[in-house]
Order: C-alpha cells, then sequence, then structure tokens
C-alpha cells in the first residue's frame, strides 16, 4: 500500500474511496447496452423503443422491489437476492411487452438449430443480462483523468459499491491500473450506508477514519453512511439537485438521505483535484 499522502488546507486524507454507480461508470448506459447485446444474441432488433421501454421498466421495478430503501433493514438483509429478483421480474416484463409486438423470444441458437427450441424464460435472461454487465462499463466524464492524477499525487485510490461482485469487477475494468482496490457489497457481507459495510471497509484498508475521504453521488447511501461512520464525504452532484438544506431530487435520495450532510460538494470529477 501506497503510503504517501497529501496534505491540503489542513487535511491529511491517504485515501480516496469512490462509489462506482452514477460517480465514475454510468450505469443506465451499461444497462441499456446488456440490454442491447442480449436481444441482438436472441435475434431481436433493439430499436429505440425497446431500449427505451427495458431501462424505464428497470428503474420502476427496482423503485417498486424497494431497492432504493437502503436504509431498511429489511432490504439491508436481502438486497443481493432482490437484486436478482428485479431482474428477472424486468425480464418478465420484456416478455410480455414483446409479445404484445408479436414476437416471442426463442431459447439459444444451438437449440434452435437442432429443432428444440423453447420459448426463453424470465430466469433464463436474467441470467444471460447479469453476465452481460459484467462487460466493462461507461465511464463518467472526467473519471479515468481524476483517478490517475489522484494516484499520481499519492493517494491510495479505492471503489466502494453495492452491488454484485463479479458484474462490479467487470464493469471497473475501464478503470484497471488506476485504483487499488475495489469492495462490492456481496463480498464484504453488507450493503452502504450501513455501518458494517464502513467498519469492514476501513478494517481492510486498515485505515483510520480521519484518513479518509469518501466520494458518491448519493446522499442516501454515501453521504449518509459516510456521515454515519464517521468519514468525510464529497457529494458528487452533477445536476446541481444538492441544495443547502436537503436536495431538490426525486424521492431515490431523499429515502433515509434527507439529513445527510457532505463536508464538500463537487460538480464535475476533477473539481476534486482542486480539493485535494
Amino acid at each position: 500500500m501506497n503510503n504517501a499522502y497529501k496534505t491540503n488546507g489542513g487535511r491529511g486524507y491517504r485515501h480516496v474511496i469512490f462509489d462506482a454507480d452514477d460517480t465514475l461508470l454510468r450505469y443506465r448506459d451499461d444497462e441499456r447496452g446488456a440490454f442491447s447485446r442480449l436481444f441482438l444474441r436472441h435475434g431481436i432488433t433493439a430499436d429505440e423503443e425497446l431500449l427505451s421501454f427495458s431501462n424505464a421498466v428497470s428503474e420502476e421495478v427496482w423503485t417498486e422491489t424497494g431497492l432504493y430503501d437502503v436504509h431498511s433493514p429489511a432490504i439491508q438483509r436481502r438486497y443481493h437476492e432482490l437484486y436478482r429478483a428485479h431482474v428477472e421480474h424486468v425480464f418478465e416484463k420484456i416478455l410480455a411487452f414483446l409479445a404484445a409486438r408479436g414476437v416471442n423470444v426463442a431459447g439459444n441458437k444451438k437449440a434452435e438449430l437442432s429443432g428444440t427450441s423453447t420459448a426463453v424464460s424470465a430466469a433464463e435472461l436474467r441470467d444471460e443480462f447479469l453476465k452481460e454487465l459484467e462487460t466493462g462499463g461507461n465511464l463518467v466524464d472526467g473519471a479515468a483523468e481524476t483517478l490517475s492524477a489522484l494516484k499520481a499525487r499519492g493517494y491510495c485510490i479505492s471503489i466502494a459499491t453495492n452491488g454484485l461482485t463479479a458484474i462490479q469487477i467487470g464493469r471497473t475494468k475501464p478503470l484497471k491500473g488506476l485504483f487499488d482496490n475495489l469492495f462490492v457489497s456481496e463480498a464484504i457481507g453488507a450493503i452502504k450506508p450501513t455501518a458494517a459495510f464502513f467498519e469492514r471497509l476501513l478494517s481492510k484498508l486498515g485505515a483510520e477514519k480521519s484518513e479518509c475521504l469518501f466520494v458518491g453521488d448519493s446522499l442516501a447511501s454515501d453521504v449518509a453512511g459516510a456521515n454515519g461512520a464517521g468519514i468525510d464525504c464529497c457529494l458528487f452532484d452533477p445536476r446541481g439537485k444538492y441544495a443547502a438544506g436537503g436536495v431538490s431530487g426525486g424521492s431515490a435520495d431523499n429515502a433515509g438521505g434527507a439529513k445527510a450532510k457532505p463536508d464538500y460538494v463537487i460538480r464535475k470529477l476533477t473539481d476534486l483535484l482542486d480539493l485535494l
């Protein structure tokens, strides 16, 4: 582990820890790409109507499943199970949408050629889709530049994210060599914003709270979690949703994030280079 660190304005951070989704990686773009590749494999034209429907229904089912409510003990206990269930439910809706267009999704090509092809199930599509999400992710503007510059300055760079381990390993491939550690909730055994997630994170880093700065886009998950753990936090707010005293965005970040207070707010990831 790199022991060098930069002190600036009285701050002595050694570790900069980034959230992944919507901080370093564009999840909706990654999801859209996975949908497109999956549909293509099954001989389905991935037109704008289908892709937009798929993205929208994914957001809808995520919300209905309660996965935004990361402060709920019930969600915390079953997060990864519910993640998979959410994807299966998404494909149930997609199959119904396609059926209404007169499109029946057959099984894999090998089975089709052998004459034994049957209609594919939502569970099968779920598993295929999760594998597709392991493909390298789309980066948020400035992500590679920011990590590269911070690493050159001697900071230990980590990514700490909720999600499934194989997917997050795959999606962070475009940043390979620019971060030192990847911590995924499925492997850690706890999700953000729980105390257990941050305690295990600090333990694995061998770091003190005062040495760490957490950077993330979510008040409910990143900022609230860092606040609870006593770790300084920088809110990445590219659309300017955050305002003094609260957030002007939707319900996703108001669930458990209303009292969360970042130590810093940035609009671009590269703004972090002026802060540190």
